[in-house]
């Protein structure tokens, strides 16, 4: 290749300085996709997310990869917050009852990170159950009054060794079994 003069990359780097502005960016983005799906930061997250747990059922069905692991923790974390709002996911994960779970979590993200995949996904599991065993008797519940689900998965769901888990998941979260929804009556 030849070398041109310098004026022609001068012109070159105007018209690329032109190009580089939100709203040149935003009908790139439009014009490739057909819409304007990846303009909105909730759908941008939902792909994180959806892209993170692709990620990580690769690295369980590789053997505990790590590293496709602590990138589907990544993808997840942040697709979550840009989902929800970074203002939304801090209120719900620094509340003072959530500290424990919101640490025991990122401490189990840390493991995995730093190539302690198995370790770090069991201790990411109980910070998850840390976080979210308030929300799991009123899942139960919900699932129990699903017309086309419930009647199959109820009496799975009041099998004794279910119960005995809720139970034993309350305990180990420090959560009260008082939160159970109760149902009403028919």
């Amino acid at each position: 290749l030849a070398m041109r003069g310098g004026s022609d990359y001068a012109g070159m780097a105007s018209s690329a300085a032109a190009f580089a502005t939100p709203e040149v960016a935003k009908s790139v983005i439009t014009s490739v996709s057909g819409s304007s799906v990846l303009t909105n930061p909730r759908n941008i997250g939902l792909m994180m997310i959806a892209g993170g747990l692709v990620l990580s059922m690769f690295g369980f069905m590789l053997f505990m990869n790590g590293t496709l692991i602590g990138t589907g923790n990544i993808l997840v974390i942040v697709g979550t917050i840009m989902f929800v709002g970074h203002k939304r996911a801090a209120e719900f994960l620094f509340r003072k009852e959530r500290a424990r779970g919101t640490a025991i979590f990122l401490i189990g993200v840390l493991l995995v990170l730093r190539g302690w995949a198995r370790l770090g996904v069991l201790v990411e599991l109980f910070g998850v159950l840390n976080l979210f065993a308030n929300f799991v008797p009123a899942l139960v519940s919900v699932i129990k009054k699903v017309p086309g689900v419930g009647p199959i998965l109820g009496p799975v769901l009041d099998a004794p060794i279910v119960e005995k888990t809720m139970a034993m998941i309350t305990k180990f979260t420090g959560r009260s079994p008082a939160s159970t929804p109760t149902e009403a009556p028919p």
